[in-house]
Formats: C-alpha cells, structure tokens, sequence
C-alpha cells in the first residue's frame, strides 16, 4: 500500500497518523477496495496531492480518499478506482470545471459528494459509480452524469439538485461505439438510487438515454430498476425518465433493457416518455420494456410509450405514500400500494440506501 503523506515545515515527510483518525477509516475501506495497489491520500495540503495520486494509478489500483475536501477535476485512468471515505466526509468540488471527476474505459468512483461542475462525472464505457452524492452540477447535458458507451453501473446513489439545459439533469446515457460501446458489454444498470430536484431544459430531467447506433450491432438500452424519481423539473413536457433513439438506427428490438419496479411521482412536465423512431412492424428498436412501475402526479403525460400504458403491463397510477417527502424522506407509509408491489428480479437488491435488508415482506403477510 502506498500512501501519500503531507509534506512538513521542513521539506521532510509530516507524521504518520495511522494511529488517530486515518487508522479507524482505513480499517473500514480498506475492506472495500479491491486487488492492487493501494494509494491513499490525506486533505492535508501536502504533495503529491489527489491528482497526482491518480495520475500514479495504475490498472487495477484503488486511489483511497480520506475525508476532506478536495477541490478541482480530476481524471481516474482506465481500469482504476477512486474511493471516498463516505458522501459527508469526502467532497469533490469542482468549482465551475468542465467536470468534476473524468472516468476513463472501466474506471470507478464511491463514497464521495461531487459537486461544482459544469458535469459532475463524464466516463466513457463500463464505468461504476456507487454510493456517491451528486448534487449541484450542470451547465451541460448529463448536468450530474454523462456516460458515453454501455455496460456502467449506476447504483445506490443520491443524485439531487443537478440541472441540463436540454436533457438528462441527473443521468444522460449516450449509447454509442464511439469508443464507449464495445461488443459484449452488458447492458448499463441504473439501480437503488435516487433521483430528486434535478432539472432540464428539455427532457429527461432525472435521466436521458439516447441509442446512436451505427446499425452494425445492437446498443444496448439500459436496466432502470428500483430507483425512487420524484421532484424533478422537465422543460418541455417530455418526463422525468426520457428515452430516444436516432432515426438510422435499425436493428432487432433488444430485450435486456427495461424500466422496472420505479416509484415516478410528483415531477414537473411528465413522468416517463419513449420517443423512438419507428413503430410496431418497423424494424425499429422502440426502446427498453416498462413494467412494473408507480406513477403518481406527475402531469401530462405520465406515461408515453408506443408499447405500453398505465394499466397495462403493471404500470399503475397511485400515490406511494411516501413518509414525509417535504423533509427528504422517501421511504413508504405502512399501508402502501408499491410495498411488496412489482416484479420479482433475477438478481434482487440486497441493501437499500438505508442499509436495511432486501427484499423485505413491508406487510407481514408472509408473501
């Protein structure tokens, strides 16, 4: 393990404080990192600092983040991944820049806050991003994330108060090969987050995918399951959720993407919308299956999609219930209808952002 200490009056090397705050917080994550070198690198104002860290990293490496804030962009390099010491401890702040955090083919990031930037995080192919605040970004599409390519994991997030002049205030996923699609990545999953007050311009305030295909191979639309969308703000009328694909792309109808077990409710400008080019007997990719869903009060159109309705396919129309969502609190009043509500997962969700157990039986009846 390297770790990268603050420099002292003198030039020489500062104390190491393995045996104060740093050793309990070590303990902790470094049972979440995985193989590889090990950098860690402290808020102290020494050298080198988080991005020269990075800079170091190698594939396969863990840049390790101890609380602080540390402000700038930063690029993770390909295969490498940058960890944080937790949202309310670790702040990234990007302080008016292009992005945030640049995640190159495979890169991760975790456990941060990330803020200030024009996009808070822009990756390209297979990225991860996990347990992280994103909140207080955009100038550009993707205001909180723009993700170009397919096979990323979007999971257990907090993706709040981020803005889009056009599409995807929180999340625009661009399906594309140009240099992010490869074949045999899977499909990008975005799940067990949630996403609240983001805004756009144009559509898809809480997320936007688009398929820009070439027509040689299928993209690749993605799996948006158990994620709570509420208090987002589209422009145009066009949903919270927005889906699209451009008029050349012609390939067989792909089967993996869906949009599952969502709670849609209380959004400006509509709840979901698909908008692909095409329709049924074209040839034409009309976009991911959607089932399964709550939507409540969102406006015209709850639901816009060339396959399905409210009513069909177990996508309902119903208040949630939540429990107090003036403060933030987004779990379910005893009594809800989406508590053992909606479709079983192949793979479920173990945790939920509280940490507690899942799936749960929510009303004991033993189902």
């Amino acid at each position: 393990m390297r770790r990268f200490r603050h420099a002292s009056p003198g030039g020489g090397p500062g104390p190491d404080r393995t045996g104060s705050r740093l050793s309990n917080t070590l303990l902790a994550l470094l049972a979440l990192v995985s193989l590889g070198a090990t950098i860690v690198v402290d808020d102290d104002g020494g050298t080198p600092d988080l991005a020269t860290a990075l800079a170091a990293a190698q594939p396969g490496d863990t840049v390790l983040v101890m609380p602080g804030t540390y402000v700038g962009s930063f690029d993770v390099p390909e295969g490498v991944s940058l960890v944080g010491s937790g949202p309310e401890d670790t702040i990234l702040d990007g302080d008016g820049a292009d992005w945030t955090v640049g995640l190159a083919r495979g890169a991760e990031v975790s456990r941060f806050t990330i803020t200030g930037g024009e996009n808070g995080i822009e990756g390209i192919g297979a990225n991860r991003i996990h347990e992280t605040r994103i909140a207080g970004n955009g100038v550009s599409n993707g205001g909180g994330v723009f993700l170009l390519g397919c096979g990323a994991e979007i999971t257990r997030n907090v993706i709040s108060g981020n803005s889009s002049p056009n599409r995807g205030g929180g999340v625009y996923l661009f399906l594309a090969p140009l240099g992010g699609c490869q074949p045999g990545d899977p499909a990008p999953l975005v799940q067990n987050n949630l996403f609240e007050a983001n805004i756009s311009g144009g559509a898809g305030a809480a997320l936007a995918a688009r398929d820009s295909g070439d027509g040689e191979w299928n993209q690749k639309w993605p799996i948006v399951t158990q994620n709570t969308i509420v208090g987002n703000v589209s422009g145009n009328g066009r949903g919270a959720l927005y889906f699209t694909s451009d008029s050349y792309v012609v390939y067989a109808a792909d089967p993996t993407g869906t949009v599952t077990n969502n709670v849609i409710a209380g959004n400006t400008g509509g709840g979901l919308t698909q908008y692909i080019y095409g329709g049924p007997g074209s040839g034409y990719d009309y976009g991911p299956r959607i089932s399964e869903n709550v939507f409540s009060l969102n406006g015209a159109p709850e639901l816009e999609a060339p396959t399905t309705s409210l009513g069909s396919d177990g996508n309902t129309t119903s208040d949630p219930s939540f429990r107090n969502p003036a403060a933030g609190d987004y779990r379910l009043q005893p009594g809800s209808p989406a508590i053992d509500a909606g479709a079983a997962l192949p793979e479920p969700v173990l945790v939920d952002l509280d940490g507690y157990p899942r799936p749960l039986d929510g009303n004991l009846d033993g189902a």
